[in-house]
C-alpha cells in the first residue's frame, strides 16, 4: 500500500487527464477547470490515510477533530477506509454528516449564548 506522499502524487498526475476528460466531454475551460480544482481538493483533502496522524489529516489543521472519530471507528487500511469507490464514497459521506452536526452545534451554542431561537434539527436539515 502507497504512503501519504504517493497518494498526492498520483493525485496530481492524474489531474491533467482529468482536466482533458471534462474539456472533451464538456468543451468549456471554466467547467473543466473547476471539476480539475475539485478533483485536486477531494484527492489532497479526503485521502484514504485520514485513519491516521497523517499528512491528510494534519492539512484539515483546526478542522483535524471532525476526523477523531473516523480514526477510532475505522482500522487503518481496511476496505472500509481504503476502498478505492467506497472507501472514498464512506469519508465523504462521514465528512458530510459530521460538518453537518458540527455546524448544528455551532448554531445552537450562539443562538443559545445570544438568547435567540433555537434551531430544531429539522429545520437545519431543510435548507
Amino acid at each position: 500500500m502507497p504512503g501519504g506522499t504517493t497518494h498526492d502524487a498520483v493525485t496530481f498526475l492524474v489531474a491533467a487527464p482529468v482536466f482533458a476528460a471534462t474539456f472533451v466531454l464538456t468543451r468549456e475551460i471554466p467547467m473543466s477547470v473547476l471539476v480539475t480544482v475539485a478533483f485536486l481538493f477531494g484527492g489532497i483533502m479526503f485521502g484514504p490515510d485520514l485513519d491516521t496522524l497523517s499528512k491528510q489529516y494534519s492539512r484539515w489543521g483546526p478542522f483535524r477533530f471532525l476526523w477523531f472519530p473516523y480514526q477510532k471507528f475505522f482500522p487503518h487500511r481496511s476496505r472500509w477506509s481504503h476502498g478505492l469507490i467506497f472507501g472514498a464514497f464512506l469519508r465523504v459521506v462521514y465528512f458530510t454528516g459530521a460538518a453537518t452536526l458540527a455546524t448544528f452545534i455551532a448554531a445552537y451554542a450562539i443562538a443559545s449564548y445570544l438568547g435567540g431561537d433555537l434551531p430544531r434539527i429539522a429545520e437545519f436539515l431543510e435548507a
